[in-house]
């Protein structure tokens, strides 16, 4: 992590959290064939759309912060998506839900999850999932997961 990441505690900002979330999706979208290059060859592009997110305890310097996501479901136009943070001892220290939205790069209009969900399988209720009884739909679990962990230190 780089000093601009951390705020006057010494603690992981919010927006660095958004960056290594958007990385972590990032990476395990590739790995199910819907990454940034997979969706530039059908000229389509990912645009978050919400976001619920608590975070139980923020990592500060020297100390390591593991993302685990996974796509969860589809509801309506959105893909959604859970992540789990965990700090270097497996704790959980928070989580999160997104909703995303593909768009055709031509028309600039929404395109249906469906179209690349190609024999995903998604379940509901999965138990390690953020509990969100707001706007975002219940829980579901997609068969692979991606784990990402990142070492919050000064820049050198």
């Amino acid at each position: 992590m780089r000093t601009c990441e951390v705020d006057f505690h010494n603690r992981l900002k919010a927006s660095a959290l958004f960056d290594l979330m958007q990385e972590a999706a990032s990476n395990n979208a590739v790995q199910l064939g819907f990454g940034y290059d997979d969706m530039r060859e059908r000229n389509q592009f990912w645009v978050l759309s919400r976001a619920m997110l608590r975070v139980h305890s923020a990592p500060g310097f020297g100390e390591e912060i593991i993302v685990e996501t996974w796509p969860k479901g589809v509801e309506k136009l959105f893909a959604l998506r859970d992540f789990i943070f965990y700090d270097s001892a497996m704790a959980r220290i928070g989580e999160a839900t997104t909703a995303w939205l593909i768009v055709n790069a031509g028309t600039l209009r929404p395109t249906s999850p469906e179209s690349i969900r190609h024999g995903v399988t998604f379940l509901d209720n999965h138990p390690r999932s953020m509990n969100s009884q707001a706007r975002l739909s219940p829980v579901a679990k997609h068969l692979s997961r991606s784990k990402d962990a990142w070492r919050i230190r000064t820049s050198t």
